[in-house]
């Protein structure tokens, strides 16, 4: 009878053991997924920021063809004179 309370105390405290192994498992599974998530998220927006840059800069590029045109035709217009 000694044999079997010893037996079965050890299965048990493997049974609770295996059983916190995989909660252990189970939650860095779902931080990695959490993480890995939050990750994608950065990367899009950074890509999203990245196209906002190439938008605001190809604008500005735009404003200042149009105000150095401006500005010749300025020179011109006062040459003329």
């Amino acid at each position: 009878m000694g044999d079997a309370l010893v037996n079965w105390t050890v299965a048990e405290a493997r049974y609770w053991a295996y059983e916190a192994a995989y909660d252990i498992q189970v939650a860095s599974y779902n931080t990695a997924n959490t993480a890995e998530a939050g990750y994608l998220t950065t990367r899009e927006q950074k890509y999203d920021l990245l196209d906002a840059a190439d938008a605001n800069v190809l604008a500005a590029q735009k404003l200042v063809n149009r105000y150095t045109e401006d500005l010749t035709d300025e020179v011109a217009a006062l040459d003329a004179l």
